[in-house]
């Protein structure tokens, strides 16, 4: 593992990111999987939830076009959103597991993804409380907000690494931002989100441009429909770029976050 600020000390950010990066490159194709699975898992657990509770009104829909959206009972749709917040929520926390093992260049581990079971309930609560803190910090003239945004946005890995409570989380994570340096937490997170936001505009642009070549060529000046086949496979390089990108933004925002946890909690020690 690469060495971290001293305890109490300031956060560096280049060796924030490079921290970040040096845990990628210890284990990359195990984190590429890992991520893969996170978001497999939840779309299957999601589609499955759906059709368990509203298949037939789904495959109505479907069938008929015109019919416009679905409409559920009330208890069928908090079923199926009972389900998928479940879901959601715990296997969050298993992934915020996986980063912080990583993070340590540990051996991150598919039963790294289901630690966030057992801490369900504070994730659950941490949630709204953040939620309601920097929504009543956005209703005071928006600074507040985006101040307990950056100072509590690391209480997700208190609570599942270092199992401390919903509330005690949000305070250990506001303590170690601060004692970090709020101003140099906050330009990391809108360095890391610009740096995304590039990449996601960049792809968007070779995959627009690729897109439209290939419609093009396939349906342009032909008098018979495109086979769909063909298609999908001329379409095959471009997404395959799209979801590697993706997996790479998510893993590198975060690692970074990992990194400034790791720092903050090396200050609460």
């Amino acid at each position: 593992m690469e060495p971290l600020p001293a305890s109490g000390g300031r956060l560096a950010i280049g060796a924030t990111f490079g921290q970040a990066f040096a845990a990628f490159t210890h284990q990359p194709f195990r984190a590429l999987i890992l991520m893969f699975f996170y978001i497999v898992i939840l779309v299957a657990i999601s589609v499955g939830a759906m059709f368990s509770f509203a298949g037939s009104e789904i495959l109505k829909a479907g069938a008929n076009l015109g019919a416009g959206l679905v409409e559920l009972p009330l208890d069928q749709f908090l079923i199926i959103f009972g389900v998928i917040m479940i879901a959601t929520i715990a296997f969050s926390g298993g992934l915020v597991g996986v980063l912080t093992e990583m993070i340590y260049q540990r051996p991150a581990r598919i039963r790294h993804l289901f630690v966030g079971f057992p801490r369900i309930l504070p994730l659950f609560f941490g949630i709204i409380f953040y939620a309601v803190m920097v929504s009543a910090g956005f209703a005071l003239l928006i600074l507040p907000g985006i101040f307990l945004l950056s100072a509590m946005m690391l209480w997700p890995f208190f609570v599942v690494d270092s199992r401390l409570g919903p509330a005690t989380s949000l305070g250990a994570s506001y303590r170690g931002v601060l004692q970090l340096g709020w101003w140099r937490v906050f330009f990391a997170f809108l360095v890391t989100i610009g740096t995304m936001f590039v990449l996601i505009s960049i792809v968007s642009l070779i995959g627009g441009a690729g897109m439209a070549a290939i419609m093009a060529e396939l349906i342009g000046g032909n008098e018979k429909p495109a086979d769909m086949m063909e298609i999908l496979i001329s379409m095959t390089p471009i997404l395959a770029l799209t979801i590697l990108t993706m997996l790479l933004m998510n893993l590198g925002f975060g690692l970074i976050m990992a990194s400034i946890y790791a720092q903050a909690k090396a200050g609460e020690e």
